[in-house]
């Protein structure tokens, strides 16, 4: 599995939801997880949506993948 999805996966595993707010996921990579800065996050979430994993609904951002099938690896 890519990086790019592994990263997109971790926002929505660590708070147990198949949606969230595009506010919310770039917080998460930025502040919770400490990975990137938000401008970057941004652009994280901008190529995510480009490669087809993430589906915009408004204000809502949901994965285009069955997260239950994305195994994250140590570290």
């Amino acid at each position: 599995m890519s990086e790019l999805l592994h990263t997109v996966s971790m926002p929505f595993l660590r708070k147990g939801k198949e949606s969230l707010k595009e506010n919310e996921f770039v917080l998460a990579l930025a502040i919770d997880l400490k990975w990137f800065t938000p401008e970057s996050a941004k652009k994280v979430l901008n190529q995510a949506e480009k490669e087809g994993l993430i589906k915009r609904n408004g204000d809502q951002i949901n994965p285009s993948f069955d997260l239950g099938s994305v195994k994250i690896p140590p570290g």
